[in-house]
Formats: structure tokens, sequence, C-alpha cells
């Protein structure tokens, strides 16, 4: 009579099979996660373009002809911007549209006095975009 002790190689490859499939779709959707999270960034930097934009109009009688971000530290940033006129923080690389390299003036639109928009593209598909007129 034999005792059977262990596990066959069959087996232990289903298993790692198995744990590998998990694993793929763990990593799936921690990425879906973290572009949620990107676009969330992104919406909330727009949404505060367009309250310092609000701001800077009570204030000035006008909108600010940037966002203001002319280098990754908002250095040398125009009194007009809405970064060197104190409303609006240097905007992250995390929330800048189109990845890293990529500055906010380059999505921000000032026509004139009444006039402006911000425009981001999505990862997860689509764009946001404020105006004023308001966000959509």
């Amino acid at each position: 009579m034999s005792t059977r002790r262990g596990f066959t190689l069959v087996e232990l490859l289903v298993v790692i099979a198995i744990i590998g499939i998990l694993a793929v779709i763990v990593l799936a959707a921690l990425s879906l996660a973290r572009q949620s999270a990107r676009d969330s960034n992104r919406k909330a930097f727009i949404n505060s373009v367009a309250k310092a934009n609000l701001i800077y109009w009570d204030q000035n009688q006008d909108f600010g002809t940037s966002v203001g971000d002319l280098n990754s530290n908002c250095v040398d940033a125009g009194a007009a911007s809405l970064v060197g006129s104190g409303l609006l923080g240097c905007p992250s690389i995390q929330a800048r549209s189109g990845g890293g390299d990529t500055a906010w003036d380059n999505v921000y639109t000032y026509t004139d006095s009444s006039h402006w928009s911000i425009t981001s593209e999505l990862e997860k598909g689509g764009s946001f975009s404020c105006n004023q007129d308001g966000c959509q």
C-alpha cells in the first residue's frame, strides 16, 4: 500500500495559474482606480480655476489672462494670472492634462474681459471643461 504525500506537478501548476489570473484581475482594477483618481484631480483643479476666476472677476472686472504655470514651479507667473494674483496655487504635475509635461496654460484660453475657458481630456474618455458660464 502506497501513501501519497505532497502535490503533483499538475496540481501545483493549476494553483499557480489561478493565482496568476487573480493577480491580473486585481492589477487591472487598480489601474482603473488610478485613472479615476487622476481624472478627479483634473476636475478638481479645473473647478478651482473656475472659482479663482470668479474671485478675480469680483476684484478686477476681468478674468485672469492665464493660469500662470509657466514652468513646473510656477515661477514668474504674471500678476494678471490666477497663480500670480495669489488666488490659485501652482497646479500639481499629477493634475496636468495630458501628462506631466503639458502646462495648464496650454489648455486655458482667455478670449477677452468676459470670456475664458479651460478644458482637460480625461483618461477614461471624454473631457471636462469650465468657462464663464459654468462647468460641464
